[in-house]
């Protein structure tokens, strides 16, 4: 029986890794699947799978006897197949190649980049815009493991595509009540719970040891992270907030600088809202068919931004029950209303701004292409207009608002002076970094220009030189630049005309002249491209070092976006005797007048 080929070996060595997921493997333009992975591939993914007994020498392969199955996807379109296995109940691992074919030595070098799993997405067109994407780490109290009976819980919820990072302890009893508030794509923990969770894995209980977790914060947020985190004297959110990021750094999510300072929660600030009570008045997602149609989040759900809209609906799902915090997002929204040109301006001016959080995660984690980073500076550019129209607001919050949104000069500045405005999607397309920038990359670019026209202007004349009015410099990826000539004139070629190639009705040929030009410019034309990538990575990462200011300003951006939502919706009780709206009083334990028992926190309103 013959040996797995060097390919395969380095294939299994990478598989061994992550057994329990499916492995992506990079050759060539493709993502290859083997074995029993390409049949799972191939069949959720509805693309064909390929089964050979033998190998191009005819050797039979040892795969435990069974064929050996293939199937691959184009890596361009890594994406759209990978959204299809992660909604199909995958886990799985992308293994690159990580240095580049053209220099390597024998067998290109290979290793998983990423395992992508329900929690850690960061693409957009896998993630619901309206929706945070939570992935939660739950932790027992110490000598509860094991046993049946319920006690004290340590919950943490991090959304690594917005950077939002929550803790919290409660009972055990209450777990199922804050999963419903959450809705988690993604579950870890070291027991199973109860209550239903979503995409549940059980972990070894070393991850969540104290000292595990305090490794995995240390190295996340530097000296002095249990004070400034708060996490001193609550060793379950500490174990929970430590698990979570082992949990990421073992999927290969190291690029955390985007995630901010940990956020503790009570369940005391909020009314409690259970899964049944969200399921059957129809809160979020409708009974029928668990979407949004008919819900009173789409009722309510007026924002301008991705952003807002996930604020609201977590607004929605998490009332507030303090007086005073109630009372200041009702001020905010009252303004609003009575300032119609105030209004109309924020909304105006918030419409069409970025998803600045998500967009922030994928700067961080260096996947954000040259067309977001042009998104990014014009979502910021906004910033000096929203603080202008802002600048007489009377209300407390909205002043407050006012202050979160300074602009961002410095980043604003780098990327117009370094990012073409209209920039390809794609880097290795070129035209990135914007002229004037760098002084090599100009350069460069004026050669490339030149040589163009030179291959232009020497086609010419070799036409006049040699008579052949048909003759064409043309290229290929095979044989660079040539001249080709039609057979009909072959008795015109010029004798120092080198021959390349014959083809059925023409002859290709080369000359030094065209050779050594060819050079200039492949070389001119593949430093270019190198180099702009290497610039256009150094300005993604300088601006990812502004990734918490930036999320701070998103923050605010979303909040003003709902206020300017919830006021826009009770704008039309402008026509109400008196002229406004009826703004009602909460009660104690958010019980309203006039019998009607609200969500404590709401904006709700009755015309007159």
């Amino acid at each position: 029986m013959s040996k797995l080929s060097p390919l395969m070996e380095q294939y299994y060595r990478e598989k061994k890794q992550y057994p329990d997921a499916l492995l992506l493997f990079r050759v060539g333009d493709f993502y290859e699947t083997f074995a029993e992975d390409a049949v799972v591939v191939a069949r959720d993914l509805n693309i064909v799978l390929t089964s050979r007994q033998k190998d191009d020498e005819g050797n039979k392969i040892p795969l435990a006897g069974i064929p050996y199955h293939l199937a691959g996807i184009p890596y361009h379109a890594l994406d759209a197949y990978l959204a299809r296995l992660i909604r199909a109940g995958h886990k799985v691992a992308i293994c690159d190649q990580v240095e580049d074919p053209k220099l390597a030595h024998g067998l290109v070098k290979r290793e998983i980049t990423r395992v992508v799993t329900p929690g850690t997405i960061i693409e957009p067109a896998m993630l619901d815009e309206a929706s945070n994407n939570f992935l939660a780490a739950l932790v027992r109290e110490e000598g509860m493991e094991g046993t049946e009976k319920t006690g004290r819980l340590g919950l943490a919820l991090v959304d690594v595509s917005t950077g939002e990072f929550l803790t919290t302890e409660i009972d055990e009893r209450s777990l199922g009540a804050e999963l419903a508030k959450f809705r988690p794509a993604e579950c870890i923990a070291s027991f199973a719970p109860a209550c239903e969770c979503s995409r549940l894995q059980i972990l070894d209980q070393a991850v969540f040891s104290r000292e595990s977790a305090s490794d995995a914060l240390q190295s996340r947020y530097g000296e002095g992270w249990m004070d400034r985190l708060n996490l001193g004297d609550r060793p379950l959110s500490l174990r929970a907030c430590g698990a979570i990021l082992s949990y990421l750094h073992s999927t290969h999510f190291d690029a955390l600088g985007h995630l901010r300072d940990v956020r503790h929660y009570s369940g005391s600030q909020f009314m409690v809202l259970d899964d049944v009570t969200l399921r059957n008045l129809e809160i979020i997602r409708n009974i029928r068919d668990r979407s949004r149609r008919g819900t009173l989040l789409e009722f309510l759900s007026r924002t301008r931004t991705a952003m807002g809209s996930r604020t609201l609906s977590r607004w929605i799902q998490m009332p507030l029950l303090s007086l005073d915090a109630i009372e200041r997002r009702l001020s905010a929204v009252e303004e609003l209303v009575n300032d119609p040109l105030l209004r109309e301006s924020l909304a105006e001016e918030l419409k069409g701004s970025a998803d600045l959080e998500r967009l922030m995660s994928r700067v961080s984690c260096g996947s954000a292409s040259p067309k977001e980073m042009v998104v990014l500076r014009l979502s910021l550019a906004r910033l000096p207009a929203l603080q202008a129209i802002l600048e007489k607001a009377g209300s407390t919050y909205l002043s407050d608002l006012r202050l979160r949104l300074s602009p961002c000069p410095e980043v604003v500045a780098l990327l117009e002076r370094s990012i073409a405005d209209d920039p390809p999607s794609h880097l290795r397309e070129g035209g990135v970094v914007k002229e004037g920038y760098h002084e090599e990359i100009d350069q460069l670019r004026s050669l490339l220009r030149d040589g163009r026209g030179w291959i232009s202007a020497l086609e010419s004349k070799e036409r006049d030189r040699s008579g052949i009015r048909s003759l064409k410099i043309a290229y290929n990826n095979v044989f660079g630049y040539y001249l080709e000539v039609s057979r009909a004139n072959l008795h015109l070629v010029p004798p120092d005309y080198i021959r390349k190639q014959t083809l059925a009705n023409a002859e290709r040929f080369i000359t030094p002249e065209l050779k050594e030009m060819e050079t200039r410019v492949l070389s001119a034309q593949e430093r270019s491209v190198s180099l702009e990538q290497e610039i256009f990575a150094s300005v993604r990462s300088t601006v990812a070092g502004y990734s918490l200011p930036i999320q701070e300003r998103a923050a605010a951006m979303a909040e003003l976006d709902v206020l300017a939502a919830g006021s826009n919706g009770r704008a039309g009780c402008a026509g109400s005797p008196g002229g406004s709206c009826l703004r009602e009083r909460p009660g104690p334990a958010g019980v309203q007048p006039g019998g009607q028992n609200l969500p404590a926190g709401s904006t709700a309103s009755r015309s007159g």
